[in-house]
């Protein structure tokens, strides 16, 4: 099978442990040496296996590939379907699932499990893990678990190490035979370049900026169930996030207003692979479907071309920059346009304004970190410094604080008409101060 030294007793000492934490950095063989193992072993014996991990919105999310690459490269007898596969000598059954599903914590197909491997373990919620483990009741049956670590306290390392039924690996690129130049190559260009990062990239340690990410769980969970009833308001703004890179997907949100300060996550799709006039022509769909009041359009990079392309078709959308740093955005207080609304949306979260029931949504939001320049000013971390340190492009939550970027201009619309007035605007607006929340002036 091809597994690194220390990997070697996940298959000797198998019937010794239920549980198996295999944690590390990048390079580690972890995902391959797990892709293997159970591709041996349901090539001799039937069984049933799960791979799982929190939110999964496409096969494309799982370890789907690994396995259809290593079938593929060593012309193994699996039937690869399109969302499972199957052993063709002992029918074993390979299924993919998320384990959240419209807000909820799904255990379907996970009764009478024989294997259940989840990847990317760090993203585990405790209440998740509560719930899918007392799931699998098999006397025999195994549960693997991957992951690079997060936070000194991730729930799976919290709950599982040490623990006598559990079998813990530690492993890094150093340690796999198996490791290519190419990548050990990019890891020393980390260790050079950016320290904090190889540490945990590469080296497998928890982020130690725990305390700088801008959104909290907790706050977040809590958004779920908010339910604004009653209200008479009805204004909409879409968000677009254009996708930068090959494995990124566009993201278009609907968001609704539900009262003076208050907000609902209304819709919100994906799509990748697509040219900038097919994206065009997906964004004016959605318009037709949803007719909000405006369109905000991530400007940076890919989405300028959309923009351009809007305005070719008089289709007045909003053009958001990222970078952009004015008087009108409190310049003693934040760096640019992106993290000034990023901070407010992070008030109408903390202060459960905004009914937010979407998983990948709020994993989204909970990936977003903020630092301090020297003078004080606030700033974010970029989706490239963000990606470098491992995370997933926040698009999802860009998206969203687009969306209410496009509020300020649906307000301002109102106020002209003087058909829109609350005492809390007027105010504000009295006072010269910029309302942080709705995006009043």
């Amino acid at each position: 099978m091809n597994l690194p030294e220390k990997l070697m007793p996940i298959v000797s000492e198998f019937n010794k442990y239920r549980y198996t934490l295999i944690d590390g950095g990048r390079g580690g063989g972890k995902t391959q040496a797990i892709a293997r193992l159970i591709l041996y072993l349901a090539d001799i014996y039937k069984m049933r296996v799960v791979c799982g991990r929190e939110v999964q919105n496409t096969i494309e999310e799982s370890v789907y590939t690994v396995f259809r690459d290593l079938i593929f490269e060593s012309k193994l007898d699996f039937k690869v379907l399109k969302t499972r596969i199957d052993a063709n000598k002992t029918g074993t059954q390979i299924m993919f699932k998320g384990f959240r599903e419209q807000g909820a914590v799904s255990i379907k197909g996970l009764e009478g499990v024989d294997i259940l491997w989840i990847d990317e373990s760090q993203s585990i919620k405790k209440n998740t893990l509560d719930i899918i483990i007392p799931t699998i009741r098999k006397e025999d049956a195994k549960v693997f678990f991957t992951m690079n670590r997060w936070l000194k306290n991730d729930p799976v390392y919290k709950e599982f190490i040490g623990r006598d039924d559990c079998l813990h690996i530690h492993i890094n690129y150093d340690e796999n035979k198996y490791c290519t130049d190419a990548l050990k190559h990019e890891a020393e260009v980390c260790r050079t370049n950016n320290p904090d990062d190889y540490g945990h990239i590469w080296l497998g340690q928890p982020m130690e900026e725990a305390d700088n990410y801008l959104f909290s769980e907790v706050k977040c969970d809590a958004c779920r169930s908010i339910d604004f009833l009653g209200c008479g308001y009805h204004e909409v703004v879409m968000g677009v996030d254009v996708a930068r890179y090959g494995g990124d997907k566009c993201q278009a949100l609907i968001l609704q207003r539900r009262g003076p300060m208050k907000y609902h996550v209304k819709h919100r799709e994906a799509w990748g692979k697509k040219s900038l006039m097919e994206s065009t022509g997906r964004i004016i769909d959605l318009q037709s479907r949803f007719k909000p009041d405006t369109t905000v359009i991530d400007g940076d990079g890919m989405g300028a071309g959309i923009v351009d392309r809007m305005g070719e078709l008089q289709n007045k959308v909003i053009e958001f920059r990222a970078g952009k740093s004015d008087k009108q955005i409190r310049p003693d207080n934040f760096e640019n346009m992106r993290t000034e609304c990023y901070y407010d949306l992070e008030e109408l979260v903390a202060q459960e304004r905004i009914e937010i029931n979407d998983d990948a949504l709020i994993d989204s939001l909970l990936s977003i970190m903020y630092t301090h320049k020297s003078n004080g000013i606030r700033m974010l971390l970029t989706k490239e410094q963000m990606r470098s340190k491992g995370f997933k492009s926040p698009d999802e939550a860009d998206a969203l604080m687009m969306a209410l970027y496009g509020f300020r201009f649906v307000d301002k619309k109102i106020e002209q008409e003087e058909n829109f007035r609350t005492p809390f605007a007027k105010n504000n607006r009295q006072s010269g101060n910029l309302f942080h929340i709705a995006g009043y002036k």
